[in-house]
């Protein structure tokens, strides 16, 4: 964009006055053109919807949440047909369970869901006021939870988000708390009251936990987001009730990205806003109606591994899909530390090497990747400096995981990687034949760190 300013000899006060106003304006909407926030510039495109009104297989009644698995697998629960249904990647019915009741394995309204790091898979049963945990394939593990206001008792819980170290955050609507437990439903700490005040609730709804421990909680009644750490201190907050920019009218499903972006169902205002981790506000899009990209009732925001963006709408009973990805955007690959192993352990001080294998899914073919170029390490190892490179040449392909595909399998210098005592989480960068970027991560628990 060009300006062309008129220079006069001489000018009065106020024609000063009115070319300065001119250069602002013409700065703020350089700027704003530049930031890319214009008539809705950088709006994710619709991909996808599917899913219709009914109780067979993909069909819902109420869809109010989604979640995925490390295979990158859709777990959606359906809260009037009393169950949880599984997809695969490309949204082809694999299994479901559940049904009506009060014993283990049915539900009373299910209303969100959440994964662990095994692929568990852990159920807010609203009206049962209480968790349930499943395998991946829906076999009943373990359940806690009763109606009450004491340590472990629920009154109508909402919302659910687990860590990288598997704590699970339960959102306590009417009790206007948080509840935080670990794995097993044993309690481990809680916080909020009721109010308006700085880490205070009146009926929160949706939780999300970044990468770095930060929690982030909807409130519907107060129309805002608030932030807290990873010891459940207030941080900041942002939101008021209306349909501004930043505003909400009845916010529910909430979830972030792995640059900590906050994605906000915001219901009753018919659209989607995203923000920084800060809460600024970077650009929303959505409005009432029935066509692709609209809402009736968005409530669950969830994000794949491959940054694609999946939005339920419990009135419409179907799930919209939605993506950001551009031609800068490193494609996402499912990485698996240690295959060998149940649990990602890693000894910093060890002298030996790390197995990393980097799954074949429908999103990236592993006989593409130009093993030469991929380095693995901590997160400022790889992003910062140069991470460490494969240590056995090229790499061999195996199928890690029997699904028939070859996987690649890669080997690092402990030493080499960068990560220490504390790390969670261990990057993998690299590009494609073809000089496509490349980008996974798995979480890591270090030992022997005394």
């Amino acid at each position: 964009m060009t300006l062309i300013l008129r220079t006069y000899t001489a000018c009065s006060k106020k024609n000063i006055a009115l070319v300065i106003l001119y250069l602002i304006i013409g700065m703020l909407l350089i700027t704003t053109v530049m930031c890319g926030h214009v008539y809705g510039a950088d709006i994710p495109d619709f991909v996808a919807k599917w899913g219709q009104t009914g109780s067979g297989d993909g069909h819902f009644n109420g869809p109010w949440n989604v979640a995925f698995d490390s295979r990158a697998n859709i777990y959606i629960v359906d809260q009037r047909n009393s169950r949880v249904q599984k997809f695969d990647p490309d949204g082809n019915f694999m299994t479901k369970w559940g049904s009506y009741g009060s014993g283990d394995g049915q539900f009373a309204n299910p209303v969100a869901i959440a994964l662990d790091s095994y692929d568990d898979v852990y159920v807010i049963d609203l009206h049962n006021h209480r968790v349930q945990k499943f395998d991946a394939d829906g076999i009943f593990l373990t359940t806690w939870g009763s109606y009450g206001s004491g340590d472990g008792q629920f009154a109508n819980p909402v919302g659910i988000a687990i860590d990288s170290v598997d704590d699970v955050y339960v959102v306590d609507r009417y009790n206007h708390r948080i509840q935080k437990f670990d794995a097993d439903g044993v309690f481990i700490t809680s916080w909020g009251t009721y109010g308006a005040d700085d880490g205070q609730f009146i009926h929160p709804f949706g939780i999300a936990v970044d990468n770095k421990g930060n929690v982030f909680v909807s409130e519907k009644n107060n129309n805002r987001i608030q932030k807290f750490d990873a010891n459940n201190k207030f941080i900041t907050k942002w939101g008021f009730g209306g349909n501004r920019e930043g505003h909400f009218f009845s916010p529910s499903g909430i979830t972030v990205n792995r640059q900590g972006e906050v994605y906000v169902a915001d219901s009753l205002n018919y659209r989607i806003q995203k923000f920084d981790t800060d809460g600024n506000f970077l650009m929303m899009w959505g409005s009432f109606g029935y066509k692709d990209g609209q809402f009736i009732y968005p409530a669950g925001v969830a994000i794949d591994g491959f940054g694609d963006i999946y939005i339920t709408d419990v009135s419409q009973n179907h799930v919209q899909i939605f993506t950001e990805f551009t031609e800068t955007k490193c494609l996402p690959v499912y990485i698996d530390i240690k295959p060998d192993s149940l649990e990602n352990t890693i000894n910093p001080r060890s002298k030996g090497v790390i197995p990393v294998a980097v799954l074949n899914s429908n999103n990236c073919d592993v006989t593409t990747i130009a093993p030469l170029t991929i380095r693995f390490g901590s997160e400022s190892m790889v992003f910062e400096s140069d991470g460490a490179k494969e240590s056995h040449g090229k790499g061999h392909y195996e199928d890690i995981n029997e699904d028939g595909l070859p996987d690649l399998v890669l080997h690092f210098k402990t030493h080499d990687t960068g990560i220490m005592c504390g790390d969670t989480e261990a990057y993998l960068i690299g590009e494609t034949i073809d000089g496509k970027g490349i980008e996974g991560v798995d979480t890591v628990t270090t030992v022997k760190c005394k």
